[in-house]
């Protein structure tokens, strides 16, 4: 094999890495998208209560989590709505990930909530596979009920084209055998994830994110930095 050949051999591979490096990146939008109200959560409101289960499987609620926060200096807190079973939402987490020694310099702490009805060994396993650590900057809470997508509006109704029911009509079925085998649009809530809340330690809304896009971090820490925080 040539020097030639071993170089350009070299220069592929690298550059493969490269792109699978950014890849993650690159698919978000260049700017989040953000709305002043969410279901029952609005900017400069109290945000709403959470609870739920943590990684040791001991109860626990975001109000404490930021109670702790608010005894410690820490300026605010990035707090995202996800599920495993959601791809862009470990995209995120990952892309959280890589950036948090950044919002550690600014005091800012990430609190997850896992929407979903999960163990916490399990979901321990899955932040392992997606490399996402937890540590004292960044915390988990299990909402096995749904409850905090209700309070957020993370629940999003749209239409939908539901199927036709099965089996074929004949001249003897009725109009509304007819019609039940005709495709048609309702009306489906589904969870639309992730959604993120920057927060006060005092428990203040901040922002709300509905679309995280590739200035997530800049956004998350100019807001906190603004506010006072």
């Amino acid at each position: 094999m040539t020097a030639y050949i071993r170089f350009f051999i070299l220069a592929f591979i690298l550059a493969m890495t490269s792109l699978s490096l950014i890849q993650p990146i690159s698919a978000f939008p260049t700017r989040s998208t953000t709305v002043e109200q969410k279901g029952m959560t609005t900017v400069e409101s109290p945000a709403p209560w959470i609870s739920g289960w943590n990684l040791k499987g001991q109860a626990d609620n975001l109000s404490h989590l930021l109670k702790l926060r608010s005894q410690q200096d820490i300026n605010g807190v990035y707090v995202i709505l996800c599920a495993t079973w959601e791809a862009s939402c470990a995209e995120t987490l990952q892309f959280i990930q890589r950036q948090r020694g950044h919002l550690e310099s600014e005091s800012i702490d990430v609190i997850a909530i896992f929407t979903e009805d999960i163990q916490p060994k399990e979901l321990q396993q899955w932040l392992d596979q997606k490399r996402i650590s937890s540590s004292s900057h960044f915390d988990v809470i299990i909402d096995r009920y749904h409850r905090s997508a209700i309070r957020t509006g993370a629940y999003e109704e749209r239409l939908e084209m539901v199927p036709a029911t099965k089996g074929l009509s004949s001249p003897t079925d009725d109009e509304d055998q007819v019609k039940a085998r005709t495709p048609k649009q309702e009306r489906v809530k589904r969870l639309r994830l992730p959604l993120g809340l920057v927060l006060s330690t005092d428990g203040t809304v901040l922002s709300i994110v509905t679309q995280s896009g590739a200035d997530l971090i800049k956004h998350i820490t100019q807001v906190i930095r603004y506010s006072g925080g």
